[in-house]
C-alpha cells in the first residue's frame, strides 16, 4: 500500500546536508584604485527522498518541493570598483534542486528523490576568515541578511528545521 502524503514517515536522507563557503577577490577595473571587494559563495548540498507514495501524492510533493527550491536571487553589477546590488526588478529566480521520480515495482508506488545543489553569492569588502568557526559564523550571518541575499530563508527539510 502506498502513502497518500509525504512527510517524516517516508523521508530518507541519501547524502547528508553539507555547507561550504568560498571566497574570491574581485579584480578591479583597469586603472581603478580603492577598496578590495570579494565574492563569497555559500554552497549547500543534500540528497534525500520521500518513498512509497501514490501518483497523486508524488505529484503534490513535486509541486511543493519545486516551489520550495526555486529561489529568488539578487542581481549584482560592478560600478567601477564597487559591487552594487541591482534594483529588485533585476532579481531573478532559479531552481537549486533536481527531482527524480522512480516507480517501484508493478504496483503504482513512487519515490521522489531530491538533490539540492545551491550556490548563493554575495559581494562585500569585509574579509572573513573561512578557516575558523567564528569567521564562517560571521559570514553565514551575512547570507541571512535579506538586503544582501534574497535567499535568506534557507530550508532543506532537515529534522528540527523551522517551517
Amino acid at each position: 500500500m502506498a502513502f497518500s502524503t509525504y512527510g517524516s514517515h517516508n523521508y530518507e536522507v541519501v547524502v547528508p546536508f553539507s555547507l561550504e563557503y568560498s571566497s574570491e577577490p574581485l579584480q578591479a577595473a583597469a586603472g581603478a584604485t580603492g577598496t578590495q571587494y570579494y565574492r563569497y559563495s555559500r554552497h549547500a548540498k543534500k540528497t534525500y527522498r520521500f518513498k512509497g507514495m501514490t501518483e497523486a501524492a508524488v505529484q503534490q510533493c513535486l509541486v511543493e518541493k519545486r516551489a520550495q527550491y526555486t529561489r529568488r536571487f539578487c542581481a549584482w553589477r560592478r560600478n567601477w570598483t564597487v559591487m552594487i546590488k541591482e534594483s529588485s526588478y533585476r532579481d531573478y529566480y532559479a531552481p537549486v534542486a533536481t527531482f527524480n521520480v522512480v516507480r517501484n515495482g508493478v504496483a503504482p508506488v513512487f519515490d521522489l528523490q531530491i538533490t539540492v545543489d545551491e550556490v548563493v553569492n554575495i559581494y562585500t569588502s569585509t574579509v572573513y576568515d573561512l578557516l575558523t568557526d567564528a569567521g564562517r559564523t560571521q559570514l553565514e550571518a551575512q547570507f541571512q541578511r535579506h538586503d544582501l541575499a534574497w535567499v535568506w530563508k534557507y530550508k532543506y527539510d532537515e529534522p528540527g528545521e523551522a517551517s
